[in-house]
C-alpha cells in the first residue's frame, strides 16, 4: 500500500522547532518500520510544480508570519465565497497540467491532504482512488480546507463539522 501525504512546508520553523508535526511524526515512525507493508510520500505539489502565485507559498508564510497584521488580512480576504472561487479557477487553470504530471498521483494507492490548500486539485487528480483530508484547523475552520470530492474529511470539533457541511457541500456521511 502506497500512502501519499500532501501537504504544503509553510511553517517558518525549522523541523526541531516544529509546533505541530503529526505529518513528519508519522513520516518518522514509517521510516523506522512501525507500518511495515506501507509505503509514503510527502509532496508538496505547490512548490514542486505549481503556478505563480502558488509556488511562492512556503515563502509567502514565512513572511506572513512575522507580519502578523498582512496575516490578518489575507486569512480574512480569502476565506471568502468569491476569492474560492476565483482561487479553484485559477489554480487549476495555471496549475492543473503540470501538477497532474507529477509521478506522486499514479504511485499512491491513497492520498491524505494535511494542509488547506492541498484539497481541490488533488481530490480531482486522485480519482477513483482514496482521498482523504485531516483539517488540522481546531476552530476557524478557513474555507480552503473544505472540499466536495473528498472521499471522507476528518475534523476536530462540531463546529468544523458544521462549517464542512456548510462551507464544502461535504454530506454527513463523509465526515
Amino acid at each position: 500500500m502506497s500512502l501519499l501525504s500532501a501537504l504544503n512546508d509553510t511553517s517558518p520553523y525549522s523541523d526541531d522547532e516544529m509546533l505541530v508535526s503529526n505529518e513528519w511524526d508519522y513520516a518518522d515512525k514509517t521510516k523506522t518500520g512501525i507500518a511495515k507493508g506501507f509505503t509514503y510520500e510527502l509532496l508538496d505539489m505547490w512548490t514542486a510544480a505549481g503556478g505563480w502565485p502558488y509556488r511562492t507559498l512556503v515563502d509567502s508564510y514565512t513572511h506572513l508570519s512575522q507580519a502578523p497584521n498582512q496575516w490578518r488580512f489575507l486569512y480574512h480576504m480569502s476565506n471568502t465565497t468569491p476569492y474560492i472561487w476565483f482561487m479553484n479557477k485559477h489554480s487549476a487553470l495555471t496549475s492543473y497540467r503540470s501538477i497532474k504530471a507529477l509521478p506522486s498521483w499514479s504511485r499512491a494507492n491513497v492520498t491524505v491532504s494535511v494542509h488547506p490548500t492541498m484539497t481541490l486539485l488533488p481530490s480531482i487528480l486522485t480519482k477513483p482512488k482514496p482521498f482523504y483530508t485531516v483539517c488540522t484547523d481546531l476552530g476557524s475552520g478557513h474555507a480552503t480546507w473544505f472540499s466536495s470530492g473528498v472521499t471522507r474529511m476528518y475534523v476536530a470539533s462540531e463546529r468544523l463539522r458544521a462549517k464542512a457541511r456548510e462551507r464544502g457541500w461535504i454530506e454527513k456521511r463523509r465526515l
